[in-house]
C-alpha cells in the first residue's frame, strides 16, 4: 500500500474517532495512562488507541507516562508524566479543561479553550495559540505562551494578557509580573536545559530519580484512589501522591474532589540529611524518636490547604533536635509516642524523646500572618517569643497589608477552645478566637468508608487518649476549615488519619 493511501486511511480513522458525539480522541499513550468515566467509577489503564473521550471524563498519567489528545477542530494537547486532567466540557466550539496536577502543552487551532488550574484560568484569545501549563502541588501554576494571545486570571480576579514568548507564575497569593522567555540566541549562549529548568521549576535528575525509585508506589497510588461518602452523604473522591523534590525532602499531596470542586492539602518536609528510599521510618520519626536521636530530622516544614480561592499555610524554619524529656521544662514532657510498627501509642515516660523544635514559625491566611513565634535554639516551646510586630519568617514589620492586626498596631492575639459539640457524632471542633473579632474554625469529622460520619459509640464514647487515636486509623478524617476572612467559603478535604495523628493535626 502506498504512503498516500496510508495517510488517507489514518485521516479517516481520526475523523471517525472524533465524531460530534465525542469531541476528543486519545491518540497516543506511553507508559501508565488511565481514564475514569463520568462520575466516580474505577480508573482503567489504556492499552490501545485511538479512544474517544467525552465531557466529564478524567485522564491521568504515571511518572513516565504521556498522553496525546486531538480535538474535533484539530487542536492538540500533550499531557506529560504525573499529570491529572478533567475534560469538564467539550461541547460546541468551546472547551473547558481542568489541569489538577502536572504539565500540559496545548496547540490551539480553532475553539476558544479555557484551561483551569487550582489557582489560575487561561483563556485562549485567538486561534493558533500554543502554550504550556505546569501545576505543582499546592496549586502553584506556571504558564508559558509561545504563540498567540492568552488571557490569564487568578483566583482574586486579577487579569493579564500574555503575548508571545511571555511566561507568568500564579499561586494562591495571586499572580507575579509576566516575564519574557529566553530567545534562541540566549538559549544557545547559556545552558538551554538550565534555562528551561529554572523557568518551569523542573529538574531532569530529580524526575529520573522519581521515575526510577517511585514508579511502583505511584502505580499503586494511582490504582488506590478512594471514593468515599462525606459527612453530608455525598460521594467524594480522594487521591494521594508522594513526591521527592530533592534527596533531603519529601512532599505528600492529597486531592479531594466533590462534583467540580477540588480542594487540596500538602505536607512538605525538609530534612537534615538525604532520605532513604523507604519513607516509613521517616514518617515514624516525625512524632519523636525514643532513646536515641534519629539519623535525619526536620529542619523546615511547609503545610498548605486550599479550596482554590482561600488557603491556610504553615511555615516553619530553624528545626533542631531536642530531648523534651530532658529539658528544664516538665510541662512539655512526652509520655507516649506513636509506634508505626504496631499502629498504637506506647508509653515512653522518663525515657529520652527527641523531636524537632523550630525557631521560626508562622501561620498565614490568604497570604497574611495570623500568628507565629520566633526564638534562638529553642529547647522548650515555652521559650518561643510570640510574634507581635514582625513577621516570624521574613522579619518584616507587620502592617495591615501583610498581617491581621488588632487596631493597636500589633498582631491580634488568640484564644483556643476545643470540644466535641455533637453528643453522638464523632466530630472535633477547634475554634481560634482573635482579639480583632475574627475566628478560625476547624472541624474534624471521623467518617466511615461507606456510612458517612461515625458515631461516638464507634469509639466507646472516648474522645481522647491512646485508644481513641489508635481507633482513628480505621476511619477517614474529613477536615473542614472556615474563617472570618473566607467570606462564607470553606476548605473541605479528606486527610490521612495516620498523617494527622503523627503530625498532631488532630488532638
Amino acid at each position: 500500500m502506498s504512503n498516500f493511501f496510508k495517510r488517507i486511511i489514518v485521516t479517516l480513522i481520526v475523523l471517525f474517532a472524533i465524531s460530534p458525539a465525542h469531541a476528543a480522541s486519545l491518540r497516543r499513550v506511553k507508559g501508565l495512562v488511565q481514564i475514569q468515566s463520568v462520575g466516580f467509577g474505577p480508573w482503567r489503564a489504556i492499552q490501545q488507541t485511538p479512544r474517544t473521550l467525552s465531557s466529564g471524563e478524567k485522564i491521568r498519567t504515571g511518572p513516565a507516562g504521556t498522553a496525546t489528545l486531538i480535538f474535533s477542530d484539530g487542536s492538540r494537547l500533550q499531557l506529560e508524566g504525573d499529570s491529572s486532567l478533567i475534560l469538564e466540557s467539550l461541547t460546541g466550539q468551546r472547551r473547558l479543561l481542568r489541569l489538577v496536577l502536572g504539565t500540559a502543552v496545548l496547540d490551539e487551532r480553532g475553539a476558544k479553550t479555557r484551561l483551569i488550574t487550582p489557582t489560575a484560568v487561561g483563556a485562549v484569545r485567538e486561534s493558533g495559540a500554543k502554550f504550556r501549563v505546569g501545576v505543582l502541588s499546592g496549586g502553584r501554576t506556571t504558564i508559558q505562551l509561545f504563540q498567540g494571545l492568552l488571557g490569564v486570571e487568578d483566583n482574586r480576579g486579577h487579569q493579564v494578557l500574555l503575548h508571545p514568548r511571555e511566561s507568568i507564575r500564579v499561586d494562591v497569593r495571586g499572580m507575579a509580573i509576566p516575564r519574557r522567555l529566553p530567545t534562541g540566541s540566549q538559549m544557545r549562549k547559556a545552558s538551554a536545559a538550565g534555562l528551561v529548568r529554572r523557568e518551569m521549576g523542573y529538574d531532569a535528575a530529580r524526575d529520573a530519580r522519581i521515575a526510577h525509585g517511585l514508579v511502583e508506589i505511584r502505580r499503586g497510588e494511582l490504582e488506590l484512589g478512594k471514593a468515599l461518602i462525606d459527612r453530608n452523604g455525598n460521594r467524594t473522591r480522594t487521591e494521594s501522591y508522594v513526591l521527592r523534590p530533592s534527596p533531603d525532602q519529601f512532599r505528600y499531596v492529597s486531592l479531594t474532589q466533590a462534583d467540580l470542586a477540588i480542594n487540596y492539602f500538602y505536607y512538605h518536609g525538609f530534612f537534615s540529611n538525604a532520605l532513604p528510599d523507604e519513607l516509613s521510618t521517616i514518617w515514624a520519626n516525625i512524632s519523636g524518636t525514643v532513646d536515641s536521636a534519629p539519623g535525619s530530622f526536620l529542619t523546615g516544614l511547609e503545610v498548605g490547604l486550599s479550596n482554590g480561592i482561600d488557603y491556610v499555610q504553615t511555615l516553619a524554619q530553624g528545626g533542631h533536635l531536642v530531648d523534651l524529656n530532658a529539658n528544664a521544662t516538665a510541662t512539655d514532657d512526652i509520655s507516649t509516642v506513636f509506634d508505626v510498627s504496631t499502629d498504637r501509642r506506647i508509653d515512653v515516660s522518663g525515657r529520652p524523646v527527641f523531636i524537632s523544635l523550630f525557631d521560626r514559625y508562622g501561620v498565614y491566611l490568604n497570604g497574611k500572618l495570623k500568628r507565629g513565634w520566633t526564638g534562638a535554639n529553642i529547647q522548650a516551646q515555652s521559650e518561643a517569643v510570640v510574634s507581635t510586630a514582625n513577621d516570624p519568617i521574613s522579619g518584616a514589620a507587620l502592617t495591615n497589608a501583610n498581617a491581621f492586626l488588632d487596631g493597636t498596631g500589633f498582631l491580634a492575639t488568640r484564644t483556643v477552645t476545643k470540644g466535641f459539640p455533637d453528643p453522638a457524632v464523632m466530630r472535633q471542633r477547634v475554634i481560634e478566637s482573635y482579639s480583632d473579632g475574627a475566628f478560625l474554625q476547624t472541624d474534624n469529622f471521623v467518617v466511615d468508608n461507606d456510612d458517612g460520619v461515625a458515631t461516638q459509640s464507634n469509639f466507646g464514647a472516648g474522645t481522647s487518649g491512646n485508644g481513641f487515636r489508635t481507633r482513628l486509623l480505621d476511619f477517614n478524617i474529613q477536615h473542614v476549615v472556615s474563617a472570618s476572612e473566607f467570606g462564607g467559603r470553606r476548605i473541605d478535604l479528606f486527610v490521612s488519619p495516620r498523617l494527622m495523628v503523627l503530625t498532631g493535626l488532630i488532638q
